[in-house]
């Protein structure tokens, strides 16, 4: 997504050319940024989804308990 808004800034409101930004973005992002940022997006799925299932397995009240 980051990358995606990158793309519709850079061309829509600075007037960069498409292919003008795909060259320059390989000068800025490499193997390791990639690797880096993969496991930045694994480590924060996983910390969402073990808070949210302590959070349903720990509630209390029945049904409206959830709310």
């Amino acid at each position: 997504m980051g990358i995606a808004g990158g793309f519709v800034f850079s061309v829509f409101v600075q007037h960069v050319t498409p292919g003008a930004f795909v060259a320059g973005m390989t000068l800025l992002t490499g193997l390791p940024e990639i690797v880096i940022s993969l496991c930045k997006a694994a480590l924060f799925g996983m910390a969402a989804s073990m808070i949210a299932c302590y959070k349903g397995m720990s509630v209390g009240g029945g049904p409206a308990g959830v709310w």
